[in-house]
C-alpha cells in the first residue's frame, strides 16, 4: 500500500517548490527577495511537518485496532530513548516491534535519540516550532566569488592560457558565438549569493531540499507497511 494520495501530493509539491526556489538563484541582499524567501521556506516546512504528522496518524489507524480515546498523533522527535519509548507508549505502538519490525525501525532511525541532534528530522521541527512567532530567518546574505568562466559566448582556438596570482595570460583568438567576427576573450567573474538559515546554520535552499526529500523518502519507505 501507500500514503494516502493527498499527504503524497502535498510532499511532492514541497520537493518542487524547495527544487524551485533553489534554482532561480535569489540574491538574498536584496531585503523583499529575502523576506520572501523566508515566507516560502517557512511554508514549505509547515507543510513537510504536518505532511510526516498525518504519515504517523496513517500509522496509527493501521496497527492500533483499540480506536478509543485517541490520543493527539504527531510523528515523534525525541532526543532521548526513554522519551521515545514513553510516547510509543502512549499511541499504544510497542507492539510495532513484534508486528512490523521494518516499519518500527525507519519510525525509530529518524529520531534524534539514534541519529544525533543534527539529524534533519530534528532541524525540520526546531525551523517548524517558531511557525507561530516568525518566519524562518535567513541570515548573513553575501556575494561569494568562487572562480572565473572564460569565453561565455564566443567560439575560441586556446594556443596558451595560464593563470598567475590572478592574472590571466591568454594567447589565442576569440570570435562571437553568433557574428562570428573577432571580438576580445571574454571573462567572467563565477559569483553566488549565500547565506544561512539561522536556525539551521545550513544554506536555506539546501536544506529545505533536503528536507522535502527526505520527508518523501520516508513516506513511502513506510507507506509500504500500512
Amino acid at each position: 500500500m501507500a500514503v494516502e494520495l493527498s499527504i503524497s501530493r502535498a510532499i511532492d509539491k514541497c520537493v518542487k517548490k524547495a527544487k524551485e526556489l533553489k534554482e532561480a538563484k535569489h540574491d538574498l541582499r536584496k531585503s523583499d527577495v529575502k523576506q520572501d524567501c523566508e515566507i516560502e521556506i517557512g511554508e514549505i516546512v509547515n507543510s513537510l511537518v504536518l505532511s510526516m504528522d498525518k504519515v504517523m496518524n496513517a500509522v496509527w489507524r493501521s496497527y492500533v485496532e483499540d480506536r478509543d480515546k485517541k490520543p493527539d498523533i504527531y510523528f515523534p522527535c525525541e532526543a532521548s530513548e526513554e522519551k521515545y519509548h514513553t510516547r510509543m507508549q502512549r499511541y499504544r505502538l510497542t507492539h510495532l516491534v513484534q508486528v512490523a519490525p521494518d516499519l518500527a525501525d525507519i519510525i525509530y532511525q529518524v529520531q534524534p535519540c539514534y541519529t544525533g541532534d543534527r539529524c534533519w528530522w530534528k532541524l525540520l521541527k526546531d525551523v517548524a516550532a517558531i511557525r507561530h512567532e516568525r518566519h524562518p530567518d535567513i541570515v548573513n546574505p553575501r556575494l561569494v566569488t568562487h572562480g572565473i568562466g572564460v569565453g561565455r559566448g564566443q567560439n575560441l582556438h586556446i594556443e596558451h592560457l595560464t593563470f598567475n596570482n590572478g592574472v590571466m595570460n591568454f594567447k589565442g583568438q576569440a570570435w562571437d558565438a553568433r557574428t562570428g567576427q573577432a571580438v576580445p576573450i571574454r571573462v567572467d567573474y563565477l559569483e553566488e549569493v549565500q547565506a544561512e538559515l539561522a536556525e539551521t546554520n545550513q544554506n536555506p535552499f539546501d536544506f529545505v531540499v533536503t528536507a522535502s526529500e527526505q520527508v518523501s523518502s520516508t513516506a513511502k519507505r513506510i507507506g509500504v507497511h500500512l
